[in-house]
């Protein structure tokens, strides 16, 4: 065998001589392990069962319903129809690599926290069908990259008036407003 660029080794003994170096499979490992963190306190916030979001206790994140994890962060979650209550943590805000939030069909109360405005990596927001009450907040129209917007079906102030211009600067491809684009509606009884 040849000697020469391995140390004057042959490259057969070189590679068994040089130190192992566990390969980096998850380089954003502490992101996950936030995340994971900041998804757990938010179902537990929203009244969330610990039992229905994962299996086992230590089953990893990718492995919980409803969530979905690329490249080592949280990018979606799919808590449609999951019976939450309570009102939207703003916490959430800190999943920021989230691109798909869907809440829609569960009892979330009060208003809608104008944190989720910083969530910039937005492309889906689906909070219709729920009590959500109040008027929405401006910071929304900050998620440029936002394509569908779902907020129908909620206890809307009735002097909220949101104005579909101001939705128009985003992507939307898709938005329901329901009777929020409509002068005056009344609640839900």
């Amino acid at each position: 065998e040849e000697e020469g660029a391995y140390g004057g080794k042959p490259y057969v003994e070189a590679c068994v001589d040089a130190p192992y170096e566990e390969p980096e499979y998850f380089p954003h490992m502490p992101l996950l392990e936030k995340d994971s963190e900041t998804v757990l306190a938010c179902w537990k916030m929203m009244g969330g069962n610990k039992a229905s979001l994962r299996k086992k206790q230590k089953d990893p994140i990718y492995l919980w319903k409803g969530v979905t994890v690329e490249e080592g962060r949280v990018v979606k979650i799919d808590w449609q129809r999951k019976q939450l209550r309570n009102s939207i943590p703003p916490l959430i805000c800190d999943l920021d690599a989230l691109k798909q939030l869907a809440l829609s069909g569960n009892s979330l109360e009060g208003s809608i926290p104008s944190e989720l405005g910083t969530l910039t990596n937005l492309v889906s927001l689906s909070l219709s069908k729920n009590e959500l009450s109040g008027s929405v907040p401006s910071s929304l129209a900050n998620m440029r990259k936002l394509k569908y917007l779902y907020l129908n079906d909620n206890r809307w102030d009735p002097n909220c008036n949101v104005s579909k211009q101001r939705f128009d600067k985003l992507a939307a491809t898709q938005t329901f407003l329901g009777s929020l684009l409509k002068p005056s509606h009344p609640l839900r009884s």
